[in-house]
């Protein structure tokens, strides 16, 4: 799985780069090996709203036709990536259960069968 993080309005701060890879390593095991997941970190203060922080992650699998988006607003950053991780552990662990990330094994042909067949 390749972890791709972005920020989308100011720089990130090697402190909540560490605290997003620590919790998003965790699906490492649980994806396929070609699946991409990118996510993004949105810092806005507005007068109108209180929600200072968005997170947003986009997940491509292979052989998935769709990718899963989430997208969380919180007032504080560990929240928002505490919820945005226990809302794709749960898309993850129930896509898994119903079956879409099952990927069949290529066929091997032995040589040996073959020479029986022409026998």
């Amino acid at each position: 799985m390749r972890l791709i993080i972005k920020s989308l309005s100011t720089p990130i701060d090697e402190g909540k780069k560490k605290l997003l890879r620590e919790k998003f390593l965790w699906f490492e095991d649980k994806l396929p090996s070609g699946s991409e997941m990118t996510i993004g970190v949105e810092e806005k203060i507005n007068k109108k709203s209180n929600q200072a922080h968005t997170v947003y992650i986009h997940l491509f699998v292979p052989k998935l036709k769709r990718p899963i988006y989430i997208k969380v607003y919180s007032d504080n950053f560990a929240q928002a990536v505490n919820t945005i991780k226990n809302k794709l552990e749960r898309k993850v662990v129930r896509d898994k259960q119903r079956g879409k990330f099952k990927f069949k094994l290529p066929k091997i042909k032995f040589s040996f069968r073959q020479k029986e067949e022409e026998n």
